[in-house]
């Protein structure tokens, strides 16, 4: 009865701390990017909420699917209640809050107050656990499952009784799902298999063959559904929904898994340390990012791990074996989390890493707190020491604009508690002024330049700059947004961020416009700060690179800039063309991505690599495609349709309308100078007019990391039809293409030309 009494106080402990964080992460709401893959997988949830089946995940990088559904059934969820993207992220922060629980009730019950405040406290001060929820991607939903499986991994190891088959399965299961959001979990399962085959080295019990068949049953029935899937799909059996797109690399084949290990491999930075390190002007910095965060912690936990009997004679306490387990789970992900010293923004590979070492850490402090080889108050100074070095860290990185702690890289916090409590370890009578003595050190860690300055100059806008940007455009427009992403200029936006969600939710409150008079677009211009001096955003946006038609627009005053309105980070401009010949209607480089473009009516069959055809008999269509497979998603559109006195052309096309190559890593496409011809009668001039400058994305346009300098589709141009009768002959061509393939490297095509004979 006692121990049914202890058990529901730490239930209501959980449920009190479960409640006040949801309260607390919900005030990250406005700092949440919003990515183009998130996107997709909220129209992908969309569908399964009204009832689509769905065997397959997102996309991941150098092609292929994860290998499962979950995390669309997972969104369908608050989309099927009509809660739109904002209840898939209060599930994600509701995941966080419940893995925070699950952290303090487990460690409370079984290790005490100590390890479940440490465990606990390590979460809230890291800022990769508010990242996690900001980014607002598959990933974000890991930290639940990673919470389960560890726990189910330490209990495993660590019991001698039936329950551990119980564990065993649940972690097994987990990981199975957890795949299914991100593939770094799979160095988490490498880990389960490692101690498998360790255990009894580093004093574990290791499970029979029985109940390790159990788990691994556990996990191939989470995984099951898709693989069935893929075999019918490669025999010609439809089953559920397979997505409009170039399926070159992009079903999980073993082929496709040996090409995303290369790009995974490739992303990590590897490749890049011998040339960054002999570039004398940086070989500090550098040699400060080898010695981040993972390797120390890692070092360290490998150093508890193997110390063993020489320090305390006697079997493992569970609370000792629990950390071993975590060890080795935390060296395990450690290949994943090198991503982060070299490339900051691929911070979903450090979340494994982050769980396994949090745990590990705690772990081992409290178990050192148990053995009173440490003093709480000598540790409580640590933690205060700890602190000091963050908010040292937050005044040196002068990044104000975002949550405090998302100024400060994770991984050199990590760099912080290790050395803090490397101190305790190495010298366990130290004084207590120990601690306090590191701080000056750990300032100097905090302090990466090279962090310091790309952080600050490539934030991406956040949802409640994108709210006061919607709120602005469709108040007076009322537009809906398949309207509005036509005539939608970005500047300074990053290429993988989007603003579709929140419009459309915002719009929605907006059904009409309000009077005064629409104007053709919008130019959403970020990191822009106003000035008082008269002219300041024309002048700003000159020296932004744009287009050259926009540019020379501009700056001739033929395309008319509105009153700039401030919103967050930036500013909203509204457009004007005033002559509609010269120049195109409107601009854009919003583009159209995934499943978007296969409602605009385009025939999905290639049959060969150009065609034209009349649709009727004031409107022609000529089609293009470069593929060598000439798969339909990599067909281009030039519609041109016939009135009284103009012609008007309309390009599109899935590969011409990508603002990443990541959307389609296996064919992405641009054109450069597309152009109309038109003969009126047999031996007359041919009348040529310049249609686009350039457009769609190619690899070398995307390293700014912004899409200023191109134009996406849909694109649209007014010509003054020369023709008083018919058209003898219209022509439509390009001078030049070129590919982006696997996204590794491009492919110069050439141009191509198209005619037809009398329209």
């Amino acid at each position: 009865m006692r121990s049914l009494r202890r058990l529901e106080a730490h239930i209501v402990e959980s449920l009190v701390l479960f409640v006040a964080a949801l309260i607390g992460f919900s005030f990250l709401r406005g700092l949440v990017y919003f990515s183009i893959f998130q996107e997709r997988d909220l129209m992908r949830s969309q569908l399964v909420a009204e009832g689509q089946w769905f065997f397959y995940g997102p996309e991941i990088f150098g092609g292929g699917h994860l290998p499962g559904p979950f995390y669309y059934y997972l969104n369908a969820i608050p989309l099927w209640f009509g809660l739109g993207w904002q209840g898939c992220w209060y599930l994600v922060i509701g995941m966080a809050a419940a893995g925070l629980a699950v952290t303090w009730g487990f460690f409370r019950k079984q290790f005490g107050l100590e390890a479940a405040f440490l465990a606990c406290l390590t979460f809230l001060t890291l800022p990769q656990f508010y990242k996690t929820m900001t980014y607002f991607q598959n990933f974000s939903l890991l930290p639940f499952l990673l919470v389960l499986i560890l726990i189910g991994y330490a209990m495993s190891f660590a019991l001698a009784d039936g329950a551990r088959t119980r564990y065993w399965v649940m972690a097994c299961a987990c990981i199975g799902l957890a795949l299914q959001l991100h593939m770094s979990v799979s160095f988490i399962a490498g880990g389960g298999i490692l101690l498998q085959v360790i255990a009894p080295w580093i004093g574990l019990r290791r499970l029979t063959v029985k109940e390790f068949s159990w788990g691994i049953a556990a996990l191939a029935a989470t995984v099951a559904p898709y693989y069935i899937w893929l075999v019918a799909y490669k025999h010609g059996i439809d089953i559920g929904f397979v997505p409009p797109k170039y399926v070159g690399t992009s079903h999980f084949t073993l082929q496709s898994f040996n090409q995303t290990t290369m790009v995974f491999a490739g992303n990590s930075g590897f490749h890049q340390v011998i040339g960054r390190l002999l570039n004398v002007d940086r070989w500090l910095d550098e040699f400060l990012l080898l010695l981040s965060a993972p390797a120390l912690v890692v070092g360290l936990f490998v150093w508890i791990a193997t110390r063993g009997k020489g320090v305390r004679p006697g079997p493992l306490t569970k609370l000792e074996a629990a950390t071993r387990v975590w060890t080795v789970c935390a060296i395990c992900a450690f290949p994943a989390a090198v991503t982060v010293i070299f490339t900051p923004h691929r911070s979903r590979y450090f979340t494994c890493f982050l769980f396994a070492s949090t745990f590990a850490l705690a772990g081992a402090i409290a178990a050192r707190l148990r053995r009173r080889e440490i003093s709480m108050p000598s540790s409580a100074l640590a933690v205060m020491a700890f602190l000091g070095a963050i908010l040292i860290a937050f005044v040196s990185t002068k990044s104000q604009r975002i949550l405090p702690l998302e100024s400060v890289d994770f991984q050199w916090v990590m760099a912080a508690f290790a050395a803090l409590f490397a101190v305790q370890w190495l010298w366990p009578r130290a004084p207590l002024w120990s601690a306090a003595a590191a701080i000056p050190f750990l300032g100097f860690m905090t302090f990466d330049v090279r962090f310091n300055d790309a952080y600050g100059k490539d934030t991406p806008p956040v949802v409640a700059g994108l709210e006061q940007a919607s709120l602005e455009m469709a108040s007076h427009t009322g537009w809906p947004w398949e309207k509005l992403r036509e005539r939608l200029f970005l500047v300074n936006f990053h290429f993988q961020r989007s603003i579709t969600s929140v419009y459309k939710d915002t719009q929605k409150r907006f059904p009409r416009a309000l009077a005064g008079g629409e104007p053709d677009g919008y130019i959403l211009a970020f990191r822009y700060k106003a000035r008082p001096q008269e002219n300041h955003m024309r002048t700003w946006l000159l020296k932004r690179g744009l287009p050259d038609t926009l540019h020379n627009g501009i700056r001739s005053g033929e395309i008319q800039l509105g009153q700039p309105v401030p919103v967050r980070d930036g500013a909203v401009v509204p457009y004007t063309v005033l002559d509609k010949y010269k120049y195109p209607p409107f601009f854009q480089n919003v583009g159209v991505n995934y499943l978007e473009f296969s409602s605009d009516g385009i025939a999905r069959k290639a049959e060969n690599s150009g065609s034209s055809e009349r649709l009727d008999s004031d409107r022609v269509r000529f089609s293009f495609n470069d593929c060598p497979d000439l798969n339909a998603f990599c067909s281009i559109h030039m519609n041109v349709s016939r009135s009284a006195d103009d012609l008007t052309v309309r390009l599109e096309g899935d590969v011409i309308s990508q603002p990443s190559t990541a959307v389609s890593p296996a064919w992405s496409q641009s054109l450069t100078d597309v152009y109309m011809g038109v003969q009126c009668k047999t031996g007359e001039k041919m009348h040529k007019y310049h249609l686009v400058d350039r457009i769609g994305v190619i690899i070398d346009t995307i390293l700014p990391r912004h899409l200023n300098t191109i134009v996406l589709a849909p694109a649209e141009r007014l010509v003054k039809n020369p023709c008083r009768g018919p058209i003898h002959q219209l022509v439509m061509g390009y001078d030049d293409s070129e590919a982006t393939i696997s996204r590794k490297g491009f492919r110069r095509l050439g141009g191509r030309q198209l005619t037809m004979n009398e329209f």
